[in-house]
């Protein structure tokens, strides 16, 4: 599509409006970064690969393309359609924002997973199906409908006065009190420096070891 720059002369918009052009992406190349767009306006006229753009390249590595059909705004340097860059893609026909917060920063995918930001409540929100993870500035929940899987040399979990230590080979829990409620199994040797106490009564399959006993 070519764009009419009113207010200038004939000359001056016709070039302008071969400059920046409106077109449809035709085909991607992801790993080159770049897409062929095609103007329905010169008789179905398809571009060379054409260079996206995004905020960094250096550094900072970004990857973001517009799918095939997603109208792009290009810009085009005189010397014709072969050199040129997309500038980016917007809004039209019957594709509609999916947001309508001038707070919220946020990405939807085409599979509905959506990561956003809300700058007025502070929350970083992640959805993936079945997993949502929200975060604010006093608490991170966390939903998942099967397993969260965590992988660590050592996993240090602290609330309040109470601290877990989990390590390859032994686990501990120094904390004023615990209080287990069902069955427990204990697989090995149990040690204890203190009295054990029990309301009822106490079997052993072997010797049962005491200073009183």
């Amino acid at each position: 599509m070519l764009i009419d720059f009113k207010g200038e002369d004939d000359e001056t918009g016709r070039q302008l409006s071969m400059v920046i052009r409106v077109g449809e992406v035709t085909a991607t190349n992801p790993g080159a970064h770049k897409v062929s767009v095609t103007f329905d306006d010169d008789d179905g006229q398809t571009s060379g690969e054409l260079p996206v753009i995004v905020p960094n390249t250096l550094e900072n590595h970004d990857h973001a393309l517009p799918d095939v059909g997603e109208d792009v705004l290009c810009i085009f340097l005189p010397t014709g359609t072969e050199e040129g860059f997309v500038l980016g893609s917007f809004y039209a026909g019957n594709v509609a924002n999916p947001e309508s917060s001038q707070d919220v920063r946020a990405t939807t995918y085409k599979d509905e997973a959506r990561i956003a930001y809300d700058r007025s409540s502070h929350t970083y929100t992640i959805d993936i199906q079945d997993t949502h993870i929200k975060a604010d500035q006093q608490k991170i929940e966390m939903e998942t409908a099967q397993q969260i899987h965590l992988t660590t040399q050592q996993l240090l979990l602290t609330i309040g006065g109470t601290t877990m230590t989990l390590n390859g080979s032994s686990a501990q829990i120094d904390t004023q009190n615990i209080t287990f409620k069902g069955n427990m199994d204990v697989t090995g040797t149990l040690h204890t420096s203190g009295d054990i106490s029990t309301a009822g009564g106490v079997s052993a399959a072997g010797a049962v070891h005491g200073s009183n006993i």
